[in-house]
């Protein structure tokens, strides 16, 4: 059976970031302390067999907020609740019940999902409108509420902390460890302010303009329009840059808090935005790497970058990364290109994408081009193989002769045999 109570074990350590992958850590912003912006606190803990909860929240009244969900169809009861009865743009307090995603349980599933909410929202003295609940864990399971309702509310009153370690464990399922990032900015008129995130994901990971499971909170301030757009921004560069499996979660949930106790407004004007986004977008790609190297078993990763039209590009980059044939051959190190032509070109396919000009290349040494196999020297077979056998694989695809073209990335995981024992078992 697999271990859905992590609070009860030793989370791993974070693996450090491969060198080759620079542009996935922000050094100069991301530090390894998980103290929250002032007036945010944070509380996590075990919920018995009912599995585990957790909820940050902000003590200041005036928080703004935007908030990102999935775009699958079936979406469990914390959505459907927040869609019909949360004021999304002055969220103060998001709550998380931990090993039950509440997915598909109809009405009762959202009238278990409201006493939920309603428990947050007394204990912590916020209105439930602005309580935002999400869920993770198993979907089509029914969610019985009344023990992760009590355990919450206990925390709240008796447990919070300005830090979001406990808040971050208690959020995980397969994650074997867990994953928090926090910036200290220094704004140019002098004052500074802060931002952390926590997030949770290891499996059925393709956001796709939505995101895993995200709590971002900010003591700086911003009105709820330009916190949206600025979310937007730093999600499409992040957490949609990313694929583990291909599969878009039922209960994809991002949220922004920012309550503006630092006294420096980031919406300002476009100087200072550019500068939150930034910032932002640094500690979410940060994230966005740990659950893909997390990923049930993930041993090595790759980047597929892809150059050609606008519309062209995200359907062959994602299904490189989607495929199971290639992530099986990056698990076993095996450099098969043979692989990546069959997915570029059923992608091409399915798209009515040209591909006449196409030239594939992994760890920089040039496979094919224009649909014929490069003749490889000795050398070149030798560079090929180590590269194979290194942490992370390289493949770009081109589609264009124009080397201004524009590119997009996505960064991927392999197939393993410990990502199939776990969700062969996770429900038994």
């Amino acid at each position: 059976m697999v271990d859905r109570t992590p609070l009860t074990r030793e989370l791993r350590s974070a693996p450090p970031l491969p060198v080759d992958l620079p542009g996935w850590r922000h050094e100069a912003v991301i530090s390894n302390d998980d103290w929250l912006p002032a007036g945010f606190y944070a509380v996590g803990g075990d919920a018995g067999r009912r599995g585990r909860v957790a909820a940050v929240w902000s003590i200041a009244a005036n928080c703004t907020s935007a908030v990102t969900f999935t775009s699958n169809a079936i979406v469990g009861a914390p959505i459907l609740l927040a869609r019909g009865d949360c004021n999304l743009l002055r969220v103060r307090a998001f709550a998380v019940h931990a090993a039950n995603a509440n997915v598909g349980g109809g009405n009762a599933g959202l009238r278990e999902e409201r006493l939920f909410r309603d428990a947050a929202a007394e204990a912590s003295g916020i209105v439930s409108q602005y309580v935002l609940t999400a869920g993770t864990g198993v979907v089509g399971e029914p969610f019985e509420a009344t023990t992760p309702a009590q355990v919450i509310s206990s925390l709240i009153r008796s447990e919070p902390a300005n830090r979001a370690d406990r808040f971050a464990k208690a959020i995980t399922t397969t994650d074997r460890w867990q994953k928090c990032a926090t910036t200290t900015v220094k704004a140019a008129d002098g004052k500074s302010y802060r931002i952390s995130a926590q997030a949770k994901g290891a499996g059925m990971i393709e956001p796709r303009f939505a995101t895993l499971l995200c709590a971002i909170q900010t003591d700086a301030g911003l009105d709820a329009q330009t916190a949206q757009e600025l979310l937007s921004k730093a999600v499409s560069a992040s957490f949609d840059r990313v694929s583990v499996d291909g599969q878009l979660s039922t209960s994809d949930t991002c949220v922004l808090m920012a309550n503006g106790r630092s006294g420096h407004d980031a919406g300002l004007d476009d100087a200072r935005r550019r500068v939150f986004v930034e910032h932002l977008t640094g500690i979410l790609r940060y994230l966005a790497f740990q659950i893909v190297r997390d990923g049930e078993g993930t041993e090595r990763l790759a980047e597929v970058t892809v150059r050609g039209p606008v519309g062209d590009m995200e359907p062959i980059a994602r299904a490189v990364a989607r495929s199971p044939l290639i992530k099986a051959a990056l698990h076993g190190g095996d450099p098969n290109f043979g692989r990546i032509m069959q997915a570029v070109g059923q992608a091409a396919g399915e798209h009515g994408i040209d591909i006449s000009r196409l030239q594939v290349s992994l760890g920089g040494i040039k496979l094919a081009s224009y649909g014929q196999i490069t003749a490889l020297t000795d050398a070149d077979q030798a560079e090929l193989a180590a590269h194979a056998a290194g942490a992370v694989w390289s493949i770009f695809v081109n589609l264009v002769e124009d080397p201004a073209a524009g590119t997009t990335s996505i960064l991927f995981s392999d197939l393993s045999y410990e990502y199939v024992r776990i969700n062969a078992e996770y429900t038994s």
